[in-house]
């Protein structure tokens, strides 16, 4: 029973990747295909490369395994492969409450009573969002305020220099 990915197409009964002609195979259900003998063997190689690095378990990197490969490969290597991956995926998914408690020593509370009082709007621009972004000062790490998804990355390109911003406001009214 053939179970090899199939890579290359037919056009005019040769293969569009390697043009190479293709042969007509039959597969286990019975009904006929046409694979490109390169093709074959480079799928070959890439699955066993893939098997290889989930047997020495060498995740770093690996994308996601398609239905197709999953079913040539051994499911106890499969196990050890999704578990890694939800490992990963639980110890960086922080909820939005923890990040802001351990990144800038706030909680939700505060976020909202800032939210409020700044009446949800940016600080620098005054544009109403549903979403502020936590301004802080990089080298105490104080909380100034909350600002929109323009301004605080545009303080972050001046690095919090006042001089760069008034030699920047200068500039502009120059204009």
């Amino acid at each position: 029973m053939q179970q090899e990915l199939f890579l290359g197409s037919v056009a005019n009964g040769y293969c569009h990747i390697h043009n190479e002609p293709m042969r007509l195979l039959k597969n286990g259900d019975g009904r006929m295909r046409y694979e490109c003998p390169l093709c074959r063997a480079a799928g070959r190689t890439r699955h066993k490369e893939l098997v290889a690095r989930l047997e020495r378990q060498d995740f770093e990197g690996m994308g996601r395994i398609g239905p197709q490969a999953r079913r040539l490969i051994d499911p106890k290597l499969l196990d050890a492969y999704d578990n890694h991956k939800k490992d990963k995926k639980k110890k960086y998914r922080l909820t939005r409450c923890s990040r802001l408690q351990l990144k800038y020593e706030i909680t939700q509370e505060d976020y909202s009573r800032m939210y409020e009082e700044q009446e949800g709007r940016c600080k620098i621009c005054g544009a109403k969002k549903d979403l502020l972004h936590v301004d802080h000062c990089h080298k105490t790490g104080k909380v100034r305020g909350l600002l929109c998804e323009h301004c605080n990355p545009g303080l972050g390109y001046f690095k919090d220099n006042v001089e760069a911003l008034r030699s920047a406001i200068a500039y502009l009214e120059a204009a």
